[in-house]
């Protein structure tokens, strides 16, 4: 990740209006999306290449929101931003190491 497109995503959250959302509840916690101007944090920082999600079991539970992360990853892997600037590296099932689903 370069410091450069960091340093700008974070200026960008710094001077603006940011709207919490409670997206699901589970065991007494609050789950939440965090948007700016319509815009949703997570997915840009997603679709940047900056970030990564862990998959969610229970996908009903969030929504589409879920769905629309996973979009915004493979956009960032098929245009190889930031962290896929060399290619996909979450893919490989390590066979060698003894990975097995």
């Amino acid at each position: 990740v370069s410091t450069q497109s960091t340093g700008s995503e974070l200026q960008v959250l710094a001077n603006a209006k940011l709207v919490l959302t409670i997206v699901a509840k589970v065991a007494g916690v609050d789950f939440v999306s965090l948007s700016s101007n319509g815009t949703d944090i997570a997915t840009h920082l997603l679709s940047s290449g900056l970030v990564e999600y862990e998959k969610q079991k229970n996908r009903n539970r969030y929504g589409s929101l879920m769905s629309q992360y996973e979009s915004a990853l493979n956009d960032a892997r098929k245009n190889r931003r930031n962290r896929f600037q060399y290619g996909d590296f979450t893919q490989d099932d390590a066979k060698e190491f003894g990975y097995s689903k």
